[in-house]
């Protein structure tokens, strides 16, 4: 199934990539939103946040670069994650001593991630990106609670 996820990307890359016609864009935007809506319930609900869930959606509906759609993904990922904690502190659901001690590593590796993608080739990133949805699908099936 995973495995399949890559030819997939692919495929709608180059589909995408080659149409030009507004009404597929404004069908694209629409198909967009929907998927933002179930993203924000799934981030909202699971804590799941932009790169098990908006990348590949974006993999497949855009034709985005592979760094553009990991700073959009980010980009929205911020805004959704920021709205989801307030009101998850606001219910006391929030464990601030384990939230502020990964937030501190988590600090240095997007500011470590930020310096090497400049330097990461996009095939080459595409690929990392989907070894990485594949490898937390395969240890959400096989190691979850």
């Amino acid at each position: 199934m995973f495995a399949s996820v890559g030819a997939m990307i692919a495929y709608q890359k180059n589909f995408l990539s080659n149409l030009k016609n507004k009404s597929m864009q404004k069908n694209t935007n629409i198909l967009l939103i929907i998927f933002g809506f179930f993203t924000g319930a799934l981030i909202g609900v699971t804590g799941l946040g932009g790169g098990a869930l908006i990348v590949p959606i974006f993999f497949i509906l855009t034709s985005l670069s592979s760094k553009k759609i990991v700073g959009t993904s980010i980009a929205i990922t911020l805004i959704a994650s920021a709205t989801t904690a307030i009101f998850y502190a606001k219910e006391g659901r929030v464990d601030y001593e384990v939230a502020i001690v990964m937030t501190l590593g988590s600090i240095i590796g997007v500011f470590l991630a930020g310096k090497t993608i400049k330097t990461i080739d996009t095939k080459k990133l595409d690929n990392i990106i989907t070894a990485l949805i594949e490898l937390s699908g395969f240890l959400l099936v096989f190691y979850s609670k």
